[in-house]
């Protein structure tokens, strides 16, 4: 893997026409970056780190050109379980799930093994039992949560894993947890991914306040998640959070307004699940 990693380094840094000069600045001998690009070194973590910032270009752009310009096996798991907005949505889960199944048969990864306990959970409530959790998912969700509430720092993989599990959990302590994400990722506040995570997971607080009658932090939380959504112009939030302030503070004008920008946006499914999230708490007036 050496040589290819060295090799996909050198073609970049002759398509963008830079020199070994610019890149070593002085700073890192030529010689350890030709012996690098050669294949016949390997570099420190430091050093390539350094290497790569002189391209200006990210490791996950690397790491896509050095896959043959596609994500690797592991990273698409992840960029569909992220880009999942829907729990009943049977065939992409069924996707992630056949996924994970081929990359567990080559290695082990938690992570990956969570995600599809985790897509194996929500294909169960959707087809068999949508108004209970199986003891399948109690299980699993208590072995996810033993393992992460352990560790003294929590990162971006594990706020979007707990984000996915939060309605797994009892109401009271799903709550609890998501005011614990929300506190923790603060340390996040400037990195280019925590906005959509956290108005995601304030999106689900509003909908576990709501299940718990606390109307006032569900209405609050959702008015932060609309803010939140409107600044990074994301549509699917934004109906999201009118849908559920609606519901909190009981505005028919609001519940509307996130429907019909459910249907401007040619959203059907999405405007049926939130209709159907309207049902659960408000009587049908509500909706025109």
């Amino acid at each position: 893997m050496k040589n290819i990693i060295g090799d996909v380094y050198k073609q970049i840094r002759i398509n963008k026409g830079i020199s070994q000069q610019d890149i070593c600045q002085n700073k890192i001998s030529r010689t350890t970056l030709s012996r690098f690009e050669n294949g016949k070194v390997d570099v420190s973590l430091t050093h390539f780190h350094f290497f790569l910032k002189q391209l200006d270009i990210s490791y996950d752009e690397f790491d896509f050109i050095l896959n043959g310009y596609q994500a690797n096996s592991k990273t698409a798991i992840f960029d569909a379980f992220f880009s999942l907005h829907s729990s009943l949505d049977t065939k992409k889960i069924k996707g992630i799930i056949k996924q994970c199944e081929k990359f567990l048969k080559n290695g082990n990864n938690w992570y990956i093994e969570s995600i599809l306990k985790i897509m194996s959970s929500f294909l169960q409530l959707g087809e068999n039992a949508p108004d209970s959790i199986s003891p399948f998912s109690q299980q699993f969700v208590e072995e996810i949560w033993q393992r992460l509430s352990a560790q003294d720092e929590w990162y971006m993989i594990d706020f979007r894993i707990i984000n996915y599990i939060l309605f797994l959990f009892p109401t009271e302590v799903a709550i609890q947890i998501g005011n614990e994400v929300l506190k923790r990722s603060r340390k996040y506040q400037h990195f280019r991914d925590i906005d959509p995570l956290n108005i995601s997971l304030k999106l689900n607080m509003a909908l576990l306040c709501l299940q718990q009658g606390q109307h006032l932090t569900a209405a609050k939380v959702a008015n932060q998640a609309i803010t939140s959504a409107k600044k990074i112009k994301r549509y699917d939030f934004l109906m999201i959070g009118l849908v559920r302030h609606g519901i909190a503070t009981q505005s028919r004008d609001q519940i509307n307004e996130g429907l019909l920008l459910a249907k401007i946006v040619n959203e059907e499914h999405f405007k049926e699940e939130l209709q159907k999230e309207v049902l659960a708490f408000l009587s049908s007036d509500f909706i025109s």
